[in-house]
């Protein structure tokens, strides 16, 4: 279990900067959450422990499917940073 907890410390500490693109690793994860999120502002709404909770779920599971290629510990985190840019860029443009 303390791995699952390093992966979410780990999508804490990517700059928001380096989530400008989104790599194409982590997009299988991004659309799983914007699939299950249609809008966005909801899952925004989410406190932040909730939200590393979703990318890591999403994380899990398509890795579980075989639907990430490379390493999940370095793409979840990748995935959570595209997404909090996401939520940025909405809050920005409120």
């Amino acid at each position: 279990m303390k791995a699952s907890g390093y992966i979410l410390m780990a999508a804490v500490l990517i700059p928001l900067s380096a989530a400008a693109d989104v790599p194409d690793a982590a997009k299988p994860i991004v659309e799983a959450i914007k699939t299950k999120y249609p809008e966005l502002k909801t899952y925004c709404a989410l406190d932040d422990a909730t939200r590393r909770k979703e990318v890591f779920a999403a994380t899990s599971a398509l890795a579980q499917q075989g639907k990430i290629k490379g390493d999940p510990m370095a793409i979840g985190p990748e995935a959570g940073a595209a997404m909090r840019a996401e939520c940025e860029k909405l809050a920005q443009s409120k």
